[in-house]
């Protein structure tokens, strides 16, 4: 009987904590690191399709006044801690962790000119003992 109540409880905790997390944006760009990204794409080298193999049809474009093309790819993810999915308990404490990553490239005609990446990360807290 102990072993079937140890089961429940890691079964519940197991769903609890799956579902603390949401995501937005761009998938490929969301497992990559910074690393990974500055050997996919190299300036005046990698070429507008081979950016969209790896990185799917870009979220914004954009056409400067000399004619360069901008895309733009991000990627969101937010993971809600534990005490939020408390009934009762999410009324005191629940919030989570912002990460949020964003690839930025210029193009000269059909190849990268330069690319930049920024990543952010951010608390956010919810509930009457937030600060």
């Amino acid at each position: 009987m102990k072993g079937f109540y140890t089961v429940k409880v890691a079964l519940v905790l197991a769903c609890t904590l799956a579902a603390c997390s949401a995501t937005d944006g761009s998938d490929a760009l969301r497992n990559e690191t910074t690393t990974s990204i500055n050997q996919k794409i190299v300036d005046d080298v990698t070429t507008k399709e081979q950016v969209r193999a790896a990185f799917g049809e870009p979220q914004e474009t954009s056409v400067d006044g000399s004619g360069h093309e901008t895309w733009k790819y991000s990627a969101g993810k937010f993971q809600g801690n534990v005490l939020g999915y408390i009934p009762v308990v999410n009324g005191f404490a629940g919030g989570g962790t912002n990460s949020d990553t964003t690839l930025t490239l210029v193009f000269r005609g059909d190849r990268v000119a330069s690319h930049s990446i920024s990543q952010s990360k951010s608390t956010v807290e919810s509930g009457l003992l937030s600060k």
